[in-house]
């Protein structure tokens, strides 16, 4: 077999190209799994002890799916909410 031309250290190995391509498809998935958010208006902070405006966003919890919304919450104690982007999910 002939080569086109030499070999360098830069050339990718084929098990380079094929971890590669993997890094490409999983973004891809996770690409797809995202949730596009609608801005309505522009935010403003509210003030201290101000009712936050309700909202709803998608949820997993354990390996159930749902939904998650701030209304549920509205009168029992404070609500601390984390967002961790694919923390704890098997991706």
């Amino acid at each position: 077999m002939r080569r086109l031309c030499p070999p360098s250290s830069s050339w990718p190995t084929e098990a380079g190209v094929f971890q590669q391509l993997a890094i490409v498809k999983i973004r891809e998935r996770h690409l797809q799994s995202l949730v596009p958010i609608e801005r309505t208006s522009r935010t403003m902070p509210l003030p201290i002890g101000a009712e936050a405006p309700d909202f709803q966003l998608p949820a997993v919890t354990g390996s159930e799916r749902g939904t998650f919304k701030l209304s549920d919450y509205r009168g029992k104690k404070n609500v601390l909410l984390a967002f961790y982007a694919l923390d704890f999910s098997p991706t």
